[in-house]
């Protein structure tokens, strides 16, 4: 019967892994955790994967448990949101809670985009206050891999921000988004912005009622499209790489 499931206890990244040695040793824990919600959770649960490789963590997940509709299970791209507004709040002199509407789009991976573009700080557009040199440059380098960073520097992956991150994850998701304001889930695609059915895919959301839906209408440029479609690709591998537990 539960309402909420943090799907945490992954096997976590060390310094000699690469993501293709997480996916291996990790695929078998969440298909006995999708299992585990199937059988005893209730159909409307939230359940939020945090453990890494979460997108796919959370479509192995999602694939064990058949009576659990594909909306309820999200992978948490919430840290990089979080991070990328620290970066431009940074940049800026502001406060992060100033920045406004940073989507991540794809994969919690050195792939996902951070979409500055959209982004804004007092109304106004973030790219005309950074410049897109730097949203391009140090501001992805930056955000993209900033897990490894923090790999490098503890000996292990972040705690504390990612614990946070989830908390803020889930109050959007039972408490909804303000208006006029989205933020980054990680859910099940049915093909929105071109993007594969099927995949755990990072997209600007609102939520209202406890429902997620994919914000509409975005209009990305040459660079934006290019690595949204760059992210997708990697999840397509992902999701390859473990189709034996997809059933």
């Amino acid at each position: 019967d539960a309402d909420a499931a943090f799907l945490v206890g992954s096997r976590p990244r060390s310094k000699d892994m690469d993501r293709a040695d997480l996916i291996k040793v990790n695929g078998p824990i969440f298909t006995g955790q999708g299992k585990a919600l199937n059988d005893n959770a209730k159909s409307t649960v939230k359940v939020l994967v945090v453990g890494n490789p979460c997108n796919t963590n959370a479509l192995i997940a999602c694939h064990s448990a058949p009576d659990i509709p594909n909306s309820q299970f999200h992978a948490m791209t919430r840290l990089d949101e979080n991070r990328g507004k620290a970066q431009i709040a940074k940049k800026l002199g502001v406060t992060a809670g100033q920045v406004k509407n940073l989507a991540i789009w794809g994969n919690h991976s050195n792939t996902m985009f951070p979409d500055f573009y959209h982004a804004s700080v007092g109304g106004d557009h973030v790219v005309g206050q950074v410049g897109e040199d730097w949203g391009q440059g140090d501001f992805m380098q930056t955000v993209s891999t900033r897990g490894k960073a923090i790999i490098n520097a503890r000996g292990a992956s972040s705690a504390a921000s990612a614990a946070s991150a989830a908390v803020d994850h889930m109050r959007s998701w039972w408490g909804g988004t303000p208006e006029g304001e989205h933020t980054s889930m990680a859910l099940w695609s049915t093909g929105e912005y071109g993007v594969p059915e099927g995949l755990i895919f990072s997209f600007p959301v609102t939520v209202k009622d406890g429902q997620a839906a994919v914000v509409q209408g975005i209009e990305h440029n040459a660079y934006a499209q290019a690595k949204i479609q760059a992210t997708a690709d990697e999840l397509v591998t992902e999701r390859e790489a473990v189709a034996e537990l997809l059933g």
